[in-house]
Formats: C-alpha cells, sequence, structure tokens
C-alpha cells in the first residue's frame, strides 16, 4: 500500500449485531457498489485492469493493522465517497474515518473532495451535513431519495435508475482527480473509536504463558504482520460499533468480566495437562454466560503437526468441566478475520440477554405533576 493513491475510499458503517439477516445483507450491497464503481472510474480514467482505483476495508488482509491501514488509505485517497444512512452517523468508526479525512480538507483549503452519496433513507433528514450534495446525485431520479442507493443497487426493478446514479458518482469522482487532485497526507490519525461509543465495554482477556512480559504484546500466529492478536481483536470490535478493552487475566480482571461482554484468549499449550488447581480452577471463576474462551494456537507450529488436534480436544474438555459451554479454536489469522465479528456479537448478546436483562429495575422517583405527586419511573439509554 506504500506510495499507493486512490481515485476515492469508500466509507460506510457495517452492520453490527442489532441487525437481522435480512439487514445484515446490506455489507454485501456496499461490496457490489464498491466493484460497480471502481470499473466506472476506472473506464472514466483509463486506469489499467491491474491498478486499483478505490479503496475500502474488505481489501484489508487478515492480521494487518486495520486501523493503520485506514489511515494511510483515507491519506492517499483524492476523493472521499461516504455512503450516508442512519447508521453511518450512529457509528464511531465511520466517523472517525470522516472527521480524518475533513482535517485533510481543511489543510488543503477544499471541501469538495468529499461526495456524500444517500445510501438508505433516514426517518429524519433535518441536521444531516452535505444532505444536498447527497441529493443532488439523484436529480430527475425520485425513487433514489426515497430508496437511497443501496435500494436501487439491490431491487432488479430500479436497475436502471441504479446505472445512472452510479454514472453520476463516478463522473463527480473522476472530475475531481482529472482537475483537483488532492496532495498526498501521511500524517493522517484516525480517533480511537472506542472512546466515542457508549455502553458496555468488550473485554479481551488474554490467558498464555508467563514470561515476564505484558500479555497483551502475545502473537499466538508467526505469519500475522499486524498489531498484538489481542489488539486486532479489538479494532474488529470497534469497526462495528463496539467498544472494546484489553486486559489481564491475572491482573484483577474479574470486575471487568462481570462488567460487560468479554473474550478470553487462552494458549492451549498453557491449559494441557493441567489440573484443575492451576489457571483452569482460576478461569473457571470469571465463566460468566457472556464470557466466550478462545483458543489461539497457530496451525503452521511444529508442536501442533506433532499434537495439536489432541491438545485442543483436551483442553476443550476440561474447559466443559468447569462450565463452559462455547469453546471456538482459531487456526490461523485467516479464521479470527471470519469468525470474530460473529463472536464479538454473541459475547454482547448474551451479555444483554442474561446480566442486563436480570438487572434490578431501577426505584421510581417522584415527580411533581399538575400539583399532586406522582411516580415517574426513569429510562435509562442503552447504546445497543
Amino acid at each position: 500500500m506504500k506510495d499507493r493513491s486512490y481515485a476515492f475510499f469508500l466509507s460506510y458503517a457495517p452492520v453490527t449485531h442489532i441487525a437481522d439477516a435480512a439487514e445484515r445483507a446490506a455489507d454485501h450491497w456496499v461490496q457490489t457498489l464498491f466493484q460497480d464503481l471502481s470499473e466506472e472510474v476506472a473506464r472514466l480514467l483509463g486506469t489499467p485492469a491491474h491498478e486499483p482505483v478505490g479503496f475500502f476495508d474488505e481489501l484489508i488482509p487478515p492480521g494487518r493493522d486495520v486501523k493503520a491501514d485506514l489511515a494511510e488509505a483515507i491519506g492517499a485517497a483524492h476523493v472521499f465517497v461516504a455512503l450516508y444512512s442512519q447508521r453511518y452517523f450512529g457509528s464511531a468508526w465511520s466517523m472517525s474515518e470522516r472527521a480524518a479525512f475533513l482535517r485533510r480538507l481543511e489543510k488543503a483549503h477544499t471541501r469538495t473532495h468529499l461526495v456524500p452519496v444517500l445510501w438508505a433513507p433516514f426517518p429524519s433528514l433535518h441536521d444531516v451535513p452535505e444532505l444536498g450534495p447527497a441529493l443532488t446525485l439523484g436529480d430527475g431520479v425520485p425513487e433514489y431519495a426515497e430508496n437511497g442507493l443501496m435500494g436501487l443497487c439491490r431491487l432488479a426493478v430500479y436497475r436502471q435508475q441504479y446505472q445512472v446514479v452510479l454514472t453520476r458518482l463516478a463522473h463527480r469522482v473522476a472530475d475531481i482527480v482529472e482537475h483537483a487532485p488532492l496532495p498526498r497526507s501521511r500524517s493522517v490519525m484516525l480517533e480511537r473509536a472506542a472512546e466515542l461509543v457508549r455502553g458496555p465495554r468488550l473485554a479481551i482477556a488474554i490467558l498464555t504463558v508467563d514470561t515476564g512480559e505484558d500479555p497483551s504484546a502475545w502473537r499466538p500466529y508467526a505469519d500475522a504482520a499486524g498489531p498484538p492478536i489481542a489488539y486486532s481483536i479489538a479494532q474488529i470490535a470497534e469497526r462495528l460499533g463496539f467498544a472494546a478493552q484489553v486486559v489481564d487475566l491475572r491482573a484483577g480482571a474479574a470486575a471487568v468480566l462481570r462488567a460487560g461482554p468479554a473474550l478470553v484468549l487462552i494458549d492451549p499449550w498453557l491449559l494441557a495437562g493441567q489440573d484443575t488447581d492451576g489457571p483452569l480452577a482460576a478461569l473457571a471463576r470469571f465463566l460468566h454466560p457472556w464470557v466466550s474462551p478462545l483458543l489461539l494456537a497457530d496451525r503452521s507450529d511444529p508442536r501442533y503437526a506433532e499434537r495439536g488436534d489432541a491438545t485442543i480436544a483436551d483442553v476443550t474438555g476440561r474447559l466443559q468441566s468447569i462450565g463452559a459451554a462455547t469453546i471456538r479454536p482459531l487456526l490461523d489469522v485467516e479464521e479470527v478475520a471470519t469468525f470474530m465479528p460473529m463472536l464479538v456479537i454473541r459475547a454482547y448478546r448474551q451479555f444483554v440477554n442474561t446480566a442486563m436483562a436480570a438487572a434490578p429495575a431501577r426505584t421510581p422517583r417522584p415527580r411533581l405533576a399538575d400539583g399532586l405527586a406522582a411516580q415517574q419511573p426513569e429510562i435509562e439509554e442503552t447504546d445497543r
């Protein structure tokens, strides 16, 4: 990615745990738009087929530092195409991408390089930034304002309208690239999305061999070039719109694991053959229903070829014996990238369905209304 430039950066809000299967299909339509827009822009700019035209997060290989790669791509893109939806403006990560590009535009004294798209209609369009340019993209296409570009993309009956808006978007991107290219920025920084998200934090705890080093630096996969695994998982959670924190299971993490959903990253070589009075017994105290143990082992490790399957089976059985309901082995960075969104979502659902559902209701506080003493329950807002 070094020294590579992009005609456009596609920014969108991934679908989170609150969505059903139909809504989660929205991410598929983002990918469809990205491919269609890349082809149109490449045709207009005459870009060779082997050269990338645009960028979005699905192009980042597993094991990379997602935040660093996104920041670099935002600094190398001439146009920022933002897929506006109600979810977009509720996503801390998406808004941090937008804010990073806007800071870049402030230095260049321009705003025209941010190209908004109405991706999904809003219940209310008041106070939506850049609403005018987003709607102008669909002038003469009323179906665009009614359904958003995603609706046109996913419904065959609107194929012609989709092509009209897509072509306009591609021309807008190509015109900016040809007539007002942005100088590359190497100082783009994304805000910490976790600090912008309300609600319970996902704890990522680590249980591995005590080497005297910080457990959060653990790297179970030899071919992973990005940050330590715990921080890679935290980035996946934040990209989904959740707050996350990395904790050391041995350093008084009990309160943290009681307070919110948690993933425990376990080195199976530590627990193999352990008696119940060792780390396994300590782990038993933390196994709330919303705490998910994950076994991280590298299938390319010579030890795994010798006894890896037997070790995973042994540790799985031991974890089940102390009350762990679901144990997931993850044997390479590709499996982490594939399964981690589902595991994060499941941990949150378990926490919401058990701990939060079982929390005692707040005592109603007295209020005065119309001169009479009345009881009005306080409503607590939750992020998700």
